[in-house]
């Protein structure tokens, strides 16, 4: 029987929410967070198999609330799982489908049901911007130009510069909050001297930078770094390499490597939060995590950095990208106790007023209804 409510609908791929899969964990924590009208009007749809990682990993989660299709390993798997979007959008009547993390792979899925319904999309990856070109995101691209879609929400401003290019009457949003689940990352009583990198191990995400800083720390300002421990966790494409440069430079009883899916377990004791990355650390749900959990937070003053990162308040920018920098504003912190401590509390501070569910919730409701305004 068709439901008669008119609802709303996110579509992802949830490939891994254990300890990565930002945007997948993101939108399946809006529906186990927040509980009020607005958010008893989404659901997530997904692949069955996906929905069975959500429900593994997510626990708290409604079950009702994830609409599951097949996705065979036939050739008929695209029109099999075309024929259940469709079915979704006719029962459960949805207004909008909103894409949350494109795959190419299902292109004419979305064409399809684009036919059906207004679409709209998210832009999670801060690479995707004028200045830097790449195959990976050709079909995106031509997505896009397609005409398909009736809105874009990004999670960073400079996007709209690229999507002027490919579709100028686009209708555009930037986030301009975000959120994490404060009832599991959460500042334990007593902290430790602990700063920590928790990333995957890529280029891009730059843990070489960690590495020498720390080197740096332990070798300029080695009396005030006794009983600091040192956490580089995650995993990658540069393991290898990780490895190698911390056993080069000595500090394998140093650093603790490792990778963890209950990242909280780490955060919610440590006292420094470090990124290193490029480009952008602006909706980085692990920085989130790590200030809910009441860290300080040291980063590059790159993009819209100062949406999380306040400098002096919760933590220092570093203005230029270089380890030895990096390792000066984590020293300010350390032989500052007073300072680190408030910049700890600010953290959290942040998280509870300002970039919570209720905000980011508010927002996304906005953005919908504009692109079903702009479509009509």
């Amino acid at each position: 029987m068709k439901s008669s409510e008119k609802r709303f609908a996110i579509l992802v791929h949830i490939g891994n929410v254990e300890g990565g899969g930002g945007i997948e964990r993101f939108y399946l924590n809006l529906i186990k967070l927040l509980n009020d009208d607005f958010v008893s009007k989404i659901d997530i749809i997904t692949t069955k198999e996906g929905k069975c990682r959500a429900l593994q990993y997510m626990p708290g989660i409604a079950p009702n609330r994830i609409k599951a299709f097949p996705l065979l390993s036939n050739r008929f798997s695209l029109g099999i799982a075309k024929l259940y979007l469709n079915y979704f959008v006719w029962k459960y009547n949805y207004q909008l489908v909103h894409i949350a993390n494109f795959d190419a792979y299902f292109c004419s899925l979305y064409e399809s049901l684009s036919k059906r319904v207004p679409l709209t999309m998210n832009i999670a990856d801060c690479r995707f911007h004028p200045e830097f070109e790449n195959h990976r995101y050709d079909s995106i691209k031509k997505f896009i130009k397609g005409g398909f879609l009736s809105g874009i929400y990004s999670w960073y401003m400079n996007t709209d510069q690229s999507i002027q290019v490919l579709n100028k009457d686009l209708y555009f949003k930037a986030a301009n909050y975000c959120f994490t689940d404060t009832n599991i990352f959460q500042p334990e009583p007593i902290k430790k001297k602990s700063i920590v990198f928790a990333s995957r191990l890529s280029i891009f995400k730059r843990p070489d930078h960690f590495i020498l800083a720390v080197k740096y720390c332990l070798e300029k300002y080695s009396n005030d770094f006794k009983g600091w421990e040192f956490h580089l966790l995650g995993t990658g494409e540069m393991d290898n390499e990780v490895k190698n440069l911390i056993e080069t430079n000595q500090l394998s009883s140093r650093i603790s490597t490792g990778f963890s899916f209950y990242l909280n377990e780490t955060l919610n004791h440590s006292s420094i939060f470090v990124s290193t990355q490029m480009y952008e650390n602006f909706t980085s749900l692990s920085m989130l995590e790590a200030m809910a959990s009441g860290n300080a937070i040291v980063a590059y003053n790159l993009g819209q950095t100062n949406y999380f990162l306040q400098d002096r308040l919760n933590g220092i920018l570093v203005k230029n990208e270089d380890p030895i920098e990096l390792a000066d504003a984590l020293h300010q912190l350390a032989v500052n106790p007073e300072f680190l401590n408030q910049c700890r509390s600010n953290s959290v501070k942040l998280v509870l007023d300002v970039h919570n569910v209720k905000n980011f919730a508010s927002e996304l409701e906005s953005f919908w209804k504009h692109a079903l305004k702009s479509k009509a």
